[in-house]
């Protein structure tokens, strides 16, 4: 290994991302000049102290897991590390929830689509845009209490179907009675976090949980490095990418050097 080589790999170990193997080792064999600017582009996020170690890792852990992207290798590594920097248990496993109720937003982006059809249908709407219950009310005053917010698509739903939404709120929004579990703040970081990474890209979700953070006691400050590490999923194009293509480059270099 040359010097560059050397010093690259020592800067990034000493980052502590986990342990130097698969694609940072590859990357680091194939194009080091590649492995430095990824190093030096998360040292950007690292270096931002306006929110804990141990979140960093948490709305890491919630983008690496969110549906498309399921990337467990790196969750199970920022879960690994979250919990050595205090996270609990039940933090990192809230944490998984929150990606999981985000993921399920093709209820809510299919929603609209169905209703039309079944107007269309019907040539009513009648179903979905009647007052609601006296026990629907309570429901909907009990849900927006815990959310702090109600969107229109949620209260079609609560018309429709109320247990759906019941239980699809539960899971972004599970009971805390341990004391062990996400704060408020925390919680809407996540979501803000979860809802803006490039596999969600919610910008709802994003307005919604970005005014919800600010008012559970976020800064500016603390939103902006959510933003940003939150988009930082972008570099396992590199890291995905380089495993695959490495022995095509391998064999491509072996070729032209058998023919010189």
């Amino acid at each position: 290994m040359d010097e560059e080589r050397r010093k690259l790999k020592e800067d990034v170990i000493r980052a502590d991302r986990g342990p130097f193997i698969g694609w940072w080792d590859t990357l680091l064999r194939v194009e080091p000049k590649v492995l430095r600017r990824v190093h030096e582009f998360l040292l950007v996020g690292e270096k931002a102290t306006h929110i804990s170690e141990k979140m960093r890792h948490l709305i890491w852990v919630a983008v690496d897991i969110v549906v498309t992207h399921l990337y467990p290798r790196g969750a199970g590594v920022h879960a690994s590390i979250a919990l050595k920097c205090g996270a609990t248990p039940q933090e990192v496993v809230q944490t998984l929830e929150i990606a999981a109720s985000v993921s399920c937003r093709g209820f809510e982006e299919g929603l609209p689509i169905v209703l039309a059809a079944i107007e269309k249908k019907e040539g009513s709407a009648q179903r979905w845009q009647r007052p609601l219950s006296a026990e629907e009310e309570a429901l909907k005053r009990n849900l927006q209490g815990r959310l702090g917010f109600f969107s229109p698509w949620m209260e079609q739903t609560l018309r429709l179907w109320p247990d759906y939404l019941q239980a699809l709120i539960d899971l972004g929004y599970s009971e805390v009675t341990s004391g062990s579990g996400l704060d408020a703040k925390s919680r809407e970081l996540i979501f803000f976090g979860a809802h803006a990474c490039p596999a969600i890209g919610n910008k709802d979700g994003m307005k919604i949980h970005a005014e919800r953070a600010l008012a559970d006691g976020a800064t500016p400050d603390e939103l902006l490095q959510v933003l940003s590490l939150a988009n930082y999923i972008g570099l396992h194009s590199i890291a995905e990418g380089i495993n695959t293509v490495s022995e095509h480059i391998t064999n491509a270099e072996a070729q032209a050097a058998a023919k010189n």
